[in-house]
């Protein structure tokens, strides 16, 4: 099997005490409960937080994805979760340091968002960089309210911190909201120059649906961080970060709120503090933010990883933040679990720690260029022996038949393909074995052997496959799904080998290629034999950023097993399809030389393992015996 690439989604954790490790909603374990300072000194909303030195700082907090999950044995906690063709190229994208005060008569939220371009050209409170908050009761069953702030524009906007621009949307809350006698307020400003947004936030206690904020009272509450960029498609709503995220997002749902408490009053200066703690596959890395006087003293910063201190590399200081990475000597084995332990100071000799186990989610990694590809929800990869060969060693992807826990092989960074792309030629090659044609209502979202998102496209299909529909129906998508025109498809029927029931799929392996060969034709070929041909209209973008295995668009999962997943740099030949499909791969080479110059006609040939290497008087055979097929074309790239 040949699968790729991913933004490793992690499990990590801070946990005082064994209970606090038992998740009960989508909140990273010991993110869910927190308390809140009174203030220090008064608060002013004016979008300038220096007032809130010494208020704590809640950066970060990691979700499970997708919702519900968090009470899985391995969830998946990301910082950021991508929606509708969005995409998070790490914390300088988006990531938010939340703080939370209170007084006599209002609880104040003060966000820090680090954002490396404001977009809200909807002028909306959703739907672009804005703040969604829900406020639910103390035992986080009943909402309470929705709050939606916003500043209206994009970073472009020469007036963009107009206080005209500001929108405070007051969605649900209790009858004095409805009464204007304890609406909300708030100050926000962008500040173009370090790329950051500040929102100053007040809701006075009965916003909150409280009568006194004396003795420690308790609220849930949820924050969805909205995030928009600027480039085709990633205007609007494109995906979100936030404390209890899953109770706005997706439905809108109490249980997944944390739990606050007003606790008492606090003291202490500003200190430097942590964030984006991400361990992946192949790194390990961390932020370390100044905050007023406190300054990160980079050589201070200390990662140890399962007992052992590592090296770590400071990146130099962009404002007022310096990123570390740990780079180690070999992979992290998928599935595997760790610790980690982080210590930084500052200038002063203030120091701020972290320590947590993390769980390296189930990955792969490509055969050929080492493409990362995250094995998600239900899949695994099959036993010794469960390939398309049923030869030992061979193995592939088994979706299994999920229900409620979608399963793929997800590659996040899908960016190789597009100097392909960028020729308008490209094949997709796969070995395709069912349990079933179901998967999905309507029409099948089941039945998708992959999903190559273009954002420019319609509904991000930039290249796409349903092998096959609900109505038997096998169809290939570039750039859309309009009939004649960005797709081709036709019945099963049709093709000459197909027996007309369901043990074809259940009891066969099929080759299956998709041919994209410039403005001349799009082919569906199965098993060597070509299925289907029409001439193709529209070119083939060049903005691919994410390849989804096994999956529609994110949602329901083939019902089967997939093997040899690959993308081919060229529109493969009818003889190259042939090739594949009686398994021999039409990118072996054969060369011929002396023993003395072999070496370096191997290496200008850039011939890599697994390779034959033959002497004496047989090579001279070659071209009639064609063990490798020496005709095949040399310049194909595989890329899966």
């Amino acid at each position: 099997m040949r699968t790729q690439k991913l933004i490793p989604l992690v499990s990590a954790f801070s946990c005082l005490l064994p209970l606090a490790c038992l998740a009960i909603n989508d909140i990273e374990p010991g993110k869910e409960f927190y308390t809140v300072r009174y203030a220090p000194r008064p608060i002013v909303l004016d979008g300038d937080l220096s007032e809130w030195s010494g208020v704590p700082i809640l950066a970060d907090p990691k979700f499970a994805v997708p919702k519900f999950s968090g009470t899985n044995a391995s969830p998946n906690y990301v910082l950021f979760e991508e929606y509708n063709g969005g995409t998070w190229t790490g914390p300088d994208d988006q990531t938010s340091a939340v703080q939370i005060t209170y007084d006599a008569n209002n609880v104040y939220f003060g966000f820090i968002v680090t954002d490396d371009y404001h977009e809200n050209s909807a002028n909306s409170a959703w739907n672009g960089d804005s703040v969604q908050l829900m406020i639910a009761d103390a035992t986080r069953t009943t909402q309470v309210a929705l709050y939606n702030y916003a500043l209206g524009g994009v970073e472009e906007d020469a007036t963009l911190n107009d206080p005209a621009n500001i929108i405070v949307n007051h969605e649900a809350g209790p009858q004095c909201i409805a009464d204007a006698t304890c609406l909300t307020e708030a100050v926000i400003k962008r500040d173009k120059v370090n790329h950051k947004t500040i929102y100053e936030i007040k809701l006075p206690m009965a916003a909150l649906g409280l009568t006194s904020l004396k003795d420690g009272p308790q609220f849930g509450l949820g924050m969805a961080i909205n995030d928009g960029d600027s480039g085709v498609g990633q205007n609007g709503q494109k995906g979100w970060g936030g404390l209890g995220a899953h109770s706005i997002v997706f439905g809108k749902t109490p249980s997944e709120t944390a739990l606050i408490t007003l606790g008492t009053a606090g003291s202490g200066g500003d200190l430097l503090f942590l964030s984006s703690i991400s361990p992946n596959f192949d790194s390990f890395t961390f932020r370390a933010n100044d905050k007023g006087t406190s300054i990160v003293a980079p050589a201070s910063a200390k990662l140890t990883i399962d007992g052992v201190v590592v090296p770590v590399f400071a990146s130099p200081k962009v404002g007022d933040a310096t990123d570390f990475t740990y780079t180690p000597p070999a992979t992290f084995p998928p599935n595997s679990t760790h610790t980690y332990a982080i210590e930084v100071k500052d200038f002063l000799g203030n120091k701020v720690t972290a320590s947590a186990p993390f769980t390296i989610n189930n990955y792969t990694l490509d055969k050929l260029h080492s493409y990362y590809a995250q094995i998600r929800g239900s899949a695994v990869i099959t036993t010794n022996m469960g390939g398309h060969t049923g030869q030992t060693g061979d193995t592939a992807l088994d979706f299994g038949v999920p229900v409620g826990n979608p399963a793929s092989a997800l590659v996040p960074n899908a960016a190789f393909i597009n100097p392909t792309a960028s020729n308008d030629v490209m094949t997709v090659s796969v070995w395709i074995k069912k349990y079933d044609n179901t998967g999905g209502a309507g029409t099948d979202p089941g039945s998708s052997a992959f999903w190559i998102e273009s954002p420019a496209s319609p509904a991000s299909r930039g290249f796409q496959a349903n092998v096959p529909m609900a109505d038997g129906t096998v169809n290939f998508d570039v750039g859309g799904n309009t009939p004649d025109d960005s797709e081709i498809t036709a019945p099963i029927s049709n093709f000459p080998g197909y027996t007309g029931d369901d043990s074809w799929w259940t009891n066969l392996w099929h080759h299956w290629a998709f041919v994209k060969n410039g403005l001349a034709t799009k082919q569906i070929w199965i098993d060597g034999k070509l299925f289907h041909e029409e001439q193709n209209v529209l070119p083939l973008l060049t903005d691919f950023f994410v390849l989804q295995i096994g999956t529609f668009n994110g949602g329901s999962s083939t019902h089967g097993l997939i093997d040899d997943f690959a993308v081919w740099a060229s529109a493969l030949t009818p003889a190259e399809v042939d090739k594949l499909a009686k398994g021999t791969a039409p990118d072996q080479r054969v060369i011929t030389a002396t023993l003395a110059t072999i070496r370096g006609i191997a290496a200008a040939a850039n011939l890599q393992s697994p390779a034959l290497f033959v002497v004496g008087d047989v090579v001279a055979l070659h071209s009639t015996l064609a063990w490798f097929g020496a005709s095949a074309a040399v310049d194909l790239s595989r890329t899966a």
